[in-house]
């Protein structure tokens, strides 16, 4: 069964420092002048999102010596996807958007001014992270409950986890019907603020709180 979830923008915080690392600020605040501009690009960007998701569980079968994860309706050769996956006898398959109003708003604000397209960018790319954060977390409370426990989020274009797998996730999940997420023949996914993934549920706990893009931990087994 494909399980549908969505927010309204106000249940989506989004971050001003999330924004600051998509524009490149790292460790450094950007000036009072750029710090006002991300708080109305935020402002205008919640007045168009609209955030969905369809997920579902599959049985995976995980094999070591092949680098293989067979996921029943797809197969995937990756060895990185096979370190994050090892030990898992079964994961969640999701995608979610910020929507195509919010799309539109991008696209907008991109032809009215460069400054205003590249802050608004990432403001949208804050945000589909921030609904990811939101949803794994409701996956990983529902796992709990069932002494379960989830592996950090994996997506496509992680390590060589290629980004040709995301056409099979999104016609599995049966997106362009039920939150209007299509992918183009060059693989673009159309809204772009949007986000394909696996996660894998295991009896055991890991201990990573973040996931391999936020993380600063080099020495980790699941280190892409």
């Amino acid at each position: 069964m494909i399980y549908l979830y969505s927010l309204c923008s106000d249940k989506v915080a989004i971050s001003e420092k999330e924004v600051y690392r998509y524009l490149g600020y790292g460790k450094i605040y950007p000036n009072d002048e750029v710090t006002a501009l991300i708080n109305e690009c935020v402002k205008e960007f919640n007045k168009f999102s609209a955030y969905k998701a369809c997920y579902t569980e599959v049985d995976i079968d995980v094999d070591d010596k092949r680098e293989l994860v067979d996921f029943g309706f797809m197969k995937v050769n990756s060895h990185s996807l096979t370190l994050n996956l090892r030990g898992c006898v079964s994961s969640y398959v999701f995608a979610a958007t910020t929507g195509a109003m919010a799309e539109r708003h991008i696209i907008k604000q991109n032809r009215l001014s460069a400054l205003r397209g590249i802050v608004t960018d990432a403001v949208g790319s804050a945000s589909i992270e921030h609904f990811c954060n939101i949803l794994n977390k409701k996956l990983a409370d529902t796992s709990a409950s069932n002494g379960k426990f989830l592996r950090p989020r994996f997506s496509c274009g992680y390590g060589d986890f290629s980004l040709e797998y995301q056409p099979q996730i999104l016609s599995f999940l049966d997106s362009s019907r039920k939150i209007g997420l299509s992918i183009t023949d060059n693989l673009m996914m159309t809204p772009v603020k949007s986000v394909t993934a696996v996660i894998g549920i295991s009896g055991t706990p890991v201990n990573c709180r973040s996931g391999c893009v936020e993380c600063e931990k080099t020495d980790c087994q699941y280190r892409v």
